[in-house]
């Protein structure tokens, strides 16, 4: 792969090269990092500056999306932008935290790298979706805990007032909604679960969600999937 896309790397002009990269990082694995890293230095490409035609993905925010830890420590290190974001308001901790989710070797330490360069954990896109969104819509416990553990705060709502809790619920992650139903603060009154065809059904009997929603928007939620709009890279 490395020296298929390096051929192309080298014979487009920059901007095209900078999205044949950004396409290769989101790919990566720790066995590439060392080549894309020597190909941002041979271009001198900057980290921070976007590709149109990638969503508005940067070099880094691609890094971040990857979940590739030495990757984004390097994009860091070239001053990578913590307060940047994708088109659709993606900031770099959601970025990574859906790299984790969706890589075949589960890294926290990658979190950490982020929190410590000084990324806000709560930070959320345009839609409203935090990085606790994004682990609870999976159901991954293991993430979950370590947001919670790091001071996710799960009482934060989408544009949608859609909570973390209400997030796994929808995608029948029952364990996940009930310790997130308890993690929260915020939520405004409670409704009967109707029509959730899964064997874990009565464990959960009442449902949190917020006073301007109605039960028909919950159950066209429900039909639907809590899928965030923003993931098309």
């Amino acid at each position: 792969m490395i020296r298929n896309l390096g051929r192309k790397f080298r014979c487009r002009k920059l901007e095209n090269a900078r999205g044949i990269l950004i396409d290769m990082i989101k790919k990566a694995d720790s066995s590439c990092s060392k080549a894309i890293e020597n190909m941002i230095e041979s271009k001198e490409i900057d980290v921070n500056e976007k590709c149109t035609e990638r969503e508005g993905l940067s070099i880094f925010l691609a890094a971040c999306l990857s979940g590739n830890k030495e990757l984004i420590r390097y994009t860091l290190h070239k001053k990578g932008d913590i307060w940047s974001t994708t088109n659709s308001g993606d900031p770099p901790f959601y970025l990574a935290t859906h790299g984790i989710l969706t890589s075949s070797v589960l890294d926290l330490s990658v979190l950490n790298e982020l929190l410590e360069a000084g990324c806000h954990i709560n930070s959320c896109n345009a839609f409203g979706y935090t990085a606790l969104h994004r682990a609870a819509a999976v159901g991954n416990m293991q993430v979950i805990d370590w947001l919670l553990e790091h001071n996710a705060n799960p009482s934060i709502m989408n544009a949608r007032g859609i909570l973390p809790c209400d997030s796994a619920f929808i995608n029948s992650h029952f364990e996940a909604s009930e310790k997130l139903r308890l993690s929260a603060k915020n939520y405004d009154r409670w409704i009967t679960a109707k029509n959730i065809k899964s064997s874990k059904k009565n464990t959960l009997e009442r449902f949190p969600i917020d006073i301007k929603m109605d039960e028909n928007i919950l159950m066209e939620r429900n039909a639907s999937g809590d899928n965030n709009e923003s993931m098309a890279y």
